[in-house]
């Protein structure tokens, strides 16, 4: 069963908190990387640093990132099945909402889980039609400060499913106000501002 109805039953959320941390699985990467290179590193560089090309280093980025997000693909799988569990139980149709909080995993940056949701939602028909993520342990600068900002990530392909964005910009607006904000703050499909830290850093 999915956790919430919100809005009289029109939205169906289920909600997932992302606790375990991935940092192990992006150094295996890397380590299997410098391994095959012969080069053994104390300390920290750049990815740029261990690759000999920009086109090698953005393929180890997205072996890690891919590596460091396969948990994502099942939360998004056992949500879609609960939603639409509950979908069938309603007398009428419904928006479904994935609701991703984060409180302190740094290593999952928010534009990481973004892809993955949208990788999973162009894979198959599917019951979410918004994602919303909560991140408490990433940041936007706002006037100077760093404040956590909820992002809304759409997912819909109909005018139907879009009925739900004003009631679910409100809820994420609240969410925005709680954390010390005064102004909202657009948002895309894909990741719309600059979350810190921005970099995964491995070896510390």
């Amino acid at each position: 069963m999915a956790d919430y109805y919100l809005a009289n039953r029109k939205i169906v959320a289920e909600v997932k908190s992302l606790q375990a941390d991935q940092i192990s699985k992006g150094a295996a990467v890397v380590d299997e990387h410098l391994a095959n290179k012969g080069a053994v590193i104390f300390g920290t560089l750049p990815s740029s640093r261990i690759t000999n090309s920009p086109e090698e280093e953005s393929a180890l980025m997205q072996k890690i990132e891919n590596k460091m997000t396969t948990r994502i693909k099942k939360i998004c799988s056992d949500a879609n099945r609960q939603i639409t569990s509950q979908f069938e139980k309603l007398p009428h149709l419904a928006t479904g909402v994935l609701i991703l909080i984060n409180e302190d995993n740094s290593s999952m940056h928010p534009s990481m889980v973004a892809k993955r949701v949208a990788d999973f939602a162009a894979s198959q028909p599917r019951s979410i039609h918004y994602c919303l993520m909560i991140f408490e342990s990433h940041k936007i600068r706002v006037k100077g400060k760093l404040l956590p900002y909820p992002l809304l990530f759409d997912l819909t392909r109909s005018a139907r499913q879009r009925r739900s964005a004003a009631f679910l910009e409100s809820l994420q607006w609240q969410w925005a106000q709680t954390y010390g904000h005064t102004e909202k703050v657009g948002s895309t499909k894909r990741n719309p501002v600059t979350y810190y830290p921005e970099e995964i850093v491995f070896g510390e």
